[in-house]
């Protein structure tokens, strides 16, 4: 808080912050949508990346290399816009 005085006039200036409440959707792991389709689009692929979960774990990364070996894509492991595309996704 400041306060400011000119003559006869006081201002008082207030800052505040704003901190989001947990809730459920933010106080366990997040679920991505974006991963939950590569793994949908990597099963149906015949790339089995285990549970579909949401989560790149191991299992999923794994198997987006692997795919991406099989498609002649640069092998990261990572869902990057290459394997986007390629994916369908």
């Amino acid at each position: 808080m400041k306060i400011f005085s000119a003559g006869m006039f006081t201002v008082v200036a207030l800052s505040a912050t704003c901190i989001a409440p947990a809730t459920a959707d933010t106080a366990g792991p997040k679920i991505d949508q974006q991963i939950m389709a590569a793994q949908q689009a990597l099963k149906d692929k015949g790339h089995d990346p285990g549970k579909m979960d949401g989560k790149m774990g191991p299992r999923t990364r794994a198997m987006l290399a692997d795919y991406q070996k099989a498609e002649g894509l640069k092998v990261t492991g990572q869902l990057d816009n290459d394997t986007r595309g390629k994916l369908g996704i």
